[in-house]
C-alpha cells in the first residue's frame, strides 16, 4: 500500500519505483520482504538509489528493520511520513495545542494533520516550533495561506470574519 503521490514523486524524477508490498498487520513495508528484494535487485546488479517507505493511516513503518537493511546495502531511506500523525499526537498533550478539528475526529483521514498553538499559553510561536522540529529534521509549516490574501486574488470578492487569518497565524 501506499499513497499515488508517492509514487508519482518518484517517477517525476525519471527514477521507476519497484513496490515492496505491506505488512498485513499494518499496511506498511514489509521489511523481510525489502531484504528478499534488495538480495535479488543485488544479485541482478541494479542499482537502488533510495528506499521510500510510506507511513500510511497514522502507523509508522519499521525503522528499526528498514534503516538497518538500507545501512547493509548503503541505500539511503527518504520516509514519506505525510500520514504519521504520532508526532502530532504527542503535541496535543501540550497545553494550549490542539489538533485542527478535533483530536477524536472520526471523519479525519490523517491526509494531512495540523495543530493549532496558542503562543499565550505554550510560551512558543508557530514559527519556534517549526523551527525545532526542523532541527530534528521534521518538516511542518503553517497551514495554507486564505486565498483572499493571495496576491493572485487581490482583487477577488470575498465574505471573511478572520478566522482563516488567525489559523494561518497560529
Amino acid at each position: 500500500m501506499t499513497f499515488v503521490a508517492t509514487a508519482n514523486a518518484i517517477i517525476y524524477t525519471g527514477a521507476q519505483p519497484f513496490f515492496i508490498d505491506s505488512e498485513l498487520e499494518t499496511g506498511n513495508m514489509d521489511p523481510a520482504l525489502l531484504r528478499e528484494a534488495l538480495e535479488q535487485l543485488t544479485k541482478a546488479g541494479e542499482t537502488v538509489a533510495a528506499i521510500v517507505p510510506v507511513d500510511l493511516l497514522g502507523k509508522a513503518v519499521n525503522y528499526t528493520e528498514i534503516c538497518a537493511i538500507a545501512e547493509e546495502y548503503g541505500i539511503p531511506v527518504l520516509a514519506d511520513a505525510a500520514e504519521l500523525a504520532q508526532h502530532t499526537r504527542y503535541l496535543a498533550t501540550v497545553d494550549g495545542v490542539e489538533i485542527f478539528g478535533g483530536a477524536d475526529d472520526n471523519s479525519d483521514n490523517f491526509w494531512l494533520t495540523s495543530i493549532v498553538a496558542d503562543a499565550a499559553v505554550t510560551g512558543w510561536t508557530a514559527a519556534e516550533l517549526s523551527a525545532a522540529l526542523l532541527e530534528d529534521n521534521i518538516e511542518s509549516r503553517p497551514l495554507w495561506k486564505p486565498m483572499h490574501l493571495q496576491p493572485v486574488f487581490a482583487d477577488a470578492r470575498s465574505h471573511v470574519n478572520g478566522s482563516s487569518e488567525a489559523l494561518f497565524e497560529m
